[in-house]
Order: C-alpha cells, then sequence, then structure tokens
C-alpha cells in the first residue's frame, strides 16, 4: 500500500497504483488497539462522507497522533474526557459509537462499500460515481499536490497549515459541513459573538467587549448590533467622541443618513435612531 510511482513503471504497475490510490481513498479502518490510525489524517468514522476527523488538532505537535491516546489501556474502553476535549461534540459522539473488542485486536482496513467488506471492481466504480457527485470536481482539483505542497512549505506554524490545508480541503467543522456529513441536522452555529475594540489617538487599544448573541441572525444585523453595542460601550466607559468604524457599507450607509437626521446630537445619543433607521432602509 506504500509502493511508489516510478515514470519507468510499466503500464500494469501504474495501473496497480492508480487502483491502490482508489483503495485508499475509500477504505475505513476498524479500530482495534489504535496503534496504527491516525486520528487526523486516516479514515475511521463510522459515516459514510466523509470517514476523516474534521476538528481542528487542539494541541501542538499532534498531527501524527494515533486513536490508542484516546483509549484506556486498563479497560479497554474509550477515554471519554479526552475525547469531549479534543473533538466537536458531533464527532465525539460517533467516536464514543465505536464499540472497542476487550480483547487486544490490531486495526484493520476494510471496504465500506460492500456488504462482505471486501473490495471489488463494481463497488469502486460505485465509490468512484459518489466521490464525484458528493465531493465535486471543484473540491477534487483542491487536492492537487502543488497546493499541498506550497501549504507545507510556507514558513508559518504548523496549526496554521493545518487549518490551511482543511480549509482548502473544505473539512473545517463548519455547522453547513456537518449538516452535509449528516452529523448534525442543524445548519445554525449555536453560538454566535461580536467584538469590539476601542483605541486612542495613537492606535493603543483602551477597552475591549466580546458577547454572546442569538444565532438566528443574518450578518448584516449583527453588524448592526456590533455598532450599537460599540456606541453603548464607549459610552459607558466616559469617551465624548469617536471614530466608528466596520466592515458593512449598508450599515456606514444608514450610520451617515442617521448623522446627517441628527446634526449636533452627541455621538452616543444615536444608538436607537440608527438601528430605527437601518430597519427602515432593508424594508
Amino acid at each position: 500500500m506504500e509502493a511508489t510511482k516510478s515514470s519507468r513503471g510499466s503500464y500494469a504497475w501504474k495501473s496497480i497504483l492508480q487502483g491502490r490510490d482508489v483503495i485508499k481513498r475509500g477504505a475505513c479502518w476498524r479500530i482495534g488497539n489504535g496503534q496504527k490510525v491516525k486520528i487526523w489524517q486516516h479514515s475511521w468514522l463510522p459515516i459514510k462522507h466523509t470517514t476523516r476527523v474534521s476538528s481542528p488538532i487542539l494541541l501542538e505537535g499532534w498531527e501524527e497522533a494515533t486513536v490508542e491516546i484516546l483509549i484506556n489501556e486498563d479497560t479497554q474502553t474509550w477515554n471519554e474526557d479526552a475525547i469531549d476535549g479534543l473533538f466537536v461534540p458531533e464527532e465525539a459522539a460517533l467516536i464514543k459509537k465505536i464499540q472497542l473488542s476487550r480483547h487486544l485486536t490490531e486495526d484493520k482496513l476494510f471496504w465500506p462499500w460492500t456488504q462482505s467488506g471486501k473490495y471489488s471492481f463494481k463497488s469502486a466504480y460505485r465509490f468512484l460515481k459518489y466521490e464525484v457527485d458528493e465531493i465535486g470536481a471543484e473540491a477534487m482539483q483542491v487536492e492537487d499536490r502543488n497546493l499541498s505542497h506550497n501549504i507545507w512549505d510556507s514558513r508559518v506554524p504548523n496549526k496554521i497549515k493545518n487549518f490551511m490545508w482543511r480549509a482548502c480541503h473544505d473539512s473545517i467543522p463548519t455547522k453547513a459541513n456537518l449538516r452535509l456529513r449528516h452529523i448534525t441536522d442543524n445548519p445554525l452555529c449555536e453560538r454566535s459573538g461580536i467584538g469590539v475594540v476601542i483605541r486612542d489617538h495613537t492606535g493603543s487599544i483602551i477597552a475591549s467587549l466580546a458577547q454572546l448573541i442569538a444565532p438566528a441572525f443574518q450578518p448584516t444585523e449583527i453588524e448592526a448590533i456590533a455598532a450599537f453595542q460599540a456606541l453603548e460601550f464607549g459610552q459607558e466607559i466616559g469617551i465624548s467622541g469617536a471614530v466608528l468604524e466596520g466592515d458593512s457599507k449598508l450599515i456606514i450607509d444608514s450610520l451617515k443618513v442617521v448623522t446627517q437626521w441628527l446634526q449636533g446630537i452627541h455621538l452616543f445619543r444615536m444608538p436607537l435612531f440608527f438601528l430605527i433607521s437601518l430597519q427602515k432602509r432593508r424594508q
């Protein structure tokens, strides 16, 4: 399974290697002692697509970690505390459902596209069709070797490389991806938040604010709430004048309209009028 390609190889040998690559993409690991299976690099989750873990690597140097570290050696059971701390809730639940043998057995590769777990040409064709239909041509192109080479050779911390690689392969555990993989039925983020940073004239931070909000808001509404909170926060800490910055053109345009309406009125008395103006512009 680890043989490398060679320009001198025969047509038959090259065909064998291409078939090997299909098997490696479609096969899945059945967990025994967990010593052979790499948590973030191998396919082992008990779902159809995709069987690889998409939870981010939280600990430096754990890129090569194996499933063995998730298993209690004495009882041959899952270390649930470790699993809950390392994986998003949906993937943690999947992992804890995997049945472990009480006997020390080796990890084994099997082919999940047949009932017997054995590879066949017919099931390989079915897997390839499924792969194209589900992942799509664009995602297949993302796996280009040159892109991966550039990512892993970049001079940034390993956690940044890992995030870049996962982003390019669309394997970040966003709610949309978790829903696509049938891990959750809810596509909405359960924890949304806003942040406010107040700087002085030199650019130094003098105050900051972070706050969770309901997940049902649209991006523009969140920008409006952030602007509202920024104005209120500035008033609370005694700032008499400020320049408000944001990413939404609609919000900035609405604030300009409010400024025209309320010439001469103190900046931090505007929040309510600002939100009313925004609502009217949306209607």
